[in-house]
Parts: C-alpha cells; structure tokens; sequence
C-alpha cells in the first residue's frame, strides 16, 4: 500500500533530506499537494507552484488560472518546512503574460506565519 516515494521518505533521515514538492505532478499524479505536505511536514524545502487547468487532458496553466488552491497550498507552507517557491510553467507559449498574470495573482495570497 505504500508508495516507491513513501518508501524513500520513510528508509531516509530527515535531518539530511528533504524535498521539492511541484504542485502540479503532485497533482497530476493523482495526490493532494496539502495532504503531501502535512504527511512530510518539516521536510518539504523547495515548492514549485504550477497549476493544472480543468480539462480532461489535466493540463499544466498559470497560476491562478486553474484548479490547485494556492492558498491553502501557502497556509501550510511554513509547517511544511518550505523554505523557498518558485513559480513557472515550462509549458506555457505566451511566457511573460503568464508571468504577469500568476505575480498578480500571487501577490494576492499570504503565507501564514
């Protein structure tokens, strides 16, 4: 019932890893971005926030344009140990308006203390 990633995180020591949580193939992947932080709370150090839109293809979008709750995402994000995030969408055509509509978006979620 376990996961490969399961087993890594249980057999390694959390003092000398952690690791880089990407919102969208954690969803992708069919998991739930907030129950995977709150399961390895104080190990997740990097968060890629990308977004995946509606559609039946499960695409990558731009932040805020899509289905992840990137605020509920942030107010777990210090119990989870994040660190740092970094916002991108490697698929996106169009980069700068991407860019300028997920920094306006974003700008608009606080990180809980």
């Amino acid at each position: 019932g376990k996961t490969v990633f399961d087993w890594l995180m249980d057999l390694t020591d959390p003092e000398y890893v952690g690791l880089q949580m990407d919102t969208y193939w954690v969803r992708n992947g069919g998991a739930d971005p907030v129950a995977l932080m709150k399961q390895y709370a104080g190990r997740v150090k990097l968060l890629h926030i990308k977004d995946m839109d509606s559609s039946e293809e499960q695409g990558m979008t731009c932040p805020g344009d899509g289905i992840i709750n990137f605020q509920e995402v942030f107010n777990h994000a210090k119990a989870a140990g994040v660190v740092y995030a970094t916002v991108e969408n490697e698929q996106n055509k169009a980069g700068l308006p991407c860019a300028e509509n997920s920094i306006s978006y974003l700008k608009g979620i606080r990180w809980e203390s």
